[in-house]
């Protein structure tokens, strides 16, 4: 597993394609229109529907192999293609650990075998909310959908003690 790939590379992945496969979402500018808020300025004057993400997490317990944490989206879209949108995204993740089941699968069956490494135990929708129209006639409209998920890693890293740099 590549370093790179975390938790919520893989979660946005999978959204990513679903909206594809629903509602024939395509890159703009060349990025995947779901990112992380440093990259929006790449993407933000085109007026295409685009995600913004972030997230927190957190050890289960103290055990640095069982992991949670909270992925939002900040959905920036159409008004009519709003309610679309967070239905898709929704309900990815309405079923707990059968959703996490079929992330598994996914990243499981990912040519070359490129995301294996995590293991979700469960993914929840938690929260979804999306707002009137901006001022302007036409404007896009701001939706959220928060979701929260569990996954255990494989992933080791080497770690030193204090002495081990002397």
């Amino acid at each position: 597993m590549d370093n790179n790939i975390g938790p919520v590379n893989l979660l946005t992945l999978y959204i990513w394609e679903a909206l594809k496969a629903n509602l024939n979402w395509t890159t703009v500018n060349g990025l995947i229109p779901i990112l992380p808020i440093q990259d929006v300025p790449k993407i933000s004057d085109s007026g295409k529907n685009h995600i913004v993400f972030g997230f927190s997490e957190n050890y289960e317990n103290g055990v640095p192999q069982i992991r949670y944490g909270n992925l939002a989206l900040r959905i920036i879209a159409k008004k009519e293609d709003m309610g679309a949108i967070t239905t898709t995204i929704s309900r990815l993740f309405e079923t707990g650990d059968e959703a996490a089941a079929n992330v598994n699968w996914w990243t499981t069956n990912y040519p070359s075998g490129a995301l294996v490494g995590i293991r979700f135990t469960n993914t929840q929708c938690t929260y979804i909310d999306s707002t009137e129209a901006s001022e302007t006639e036409g404007g896009p409209v701001d939706g959220v959908v928060n979701i929260s998920y569990r996954y255990v890693t494989s992933q080791t890293v080497k770690t030193y003690n204090g002495t081990d740099w002397v």
